[in-house]
């Protein structure tokens, strides 16, 4: 049996010529949006820092991010015993790539400690 192929639609009473589409036959248990999904995450990090060590710049390089991938580096505290509270906010990136921040931050020698505050789906899921 043939899943896929050309299937003629109709006929163009003007020129006389065959419209075609391809169709498909989908099986109703797959979960279609799941790779269309994934990349579009954003989440919240706070990240914990010597003072003034940690630029958006490292930030991009340590997780392979785009500059677009970045919305928000806010330094919300700076702290007397030398060192910053970052608030980060990301979007476009997968819960997986999400899952290994933590871990790759606390790698470079400036980082203290990595909270992942807040997940957020953005194509029609919920909240996490």
């Amino acid at each position: 049996m043939e899943l896929c192929g050309p299937r003629p639609v109709a006929y163009r009473s003007t020129g006389g010529l065959r419209n075609q589409i391809s169709w498909c036959r989908i099986d109703p248990g797959a979960r279609l949006e799941e790779p269309y999904r994934s990349p579009n995450q954003s989440c919240q990090l706070k990240i914990e820092v010597d003072h003034g060590s940690l630029t958006p710049e490292r930030l991009q390089s340590a997780l392979d991010l785009r500059v677009s991938q970045i919305k928000r580096f806010l330094v919300q505290n700076r702290n007397p015993d030398g060192s910053d509270d970052l608030l980060i906010l990301l979007s476009k990136v997968s819960l997986h790539d999400v899952a290994t921040y933590p871990e790759r931050l606390t790698e470079l020698d400036v980082v203290r400690e990595v909270t992942i505050l807040k997940k957020r789906v953005d194509l029609n899921g919920s909240a996490t």
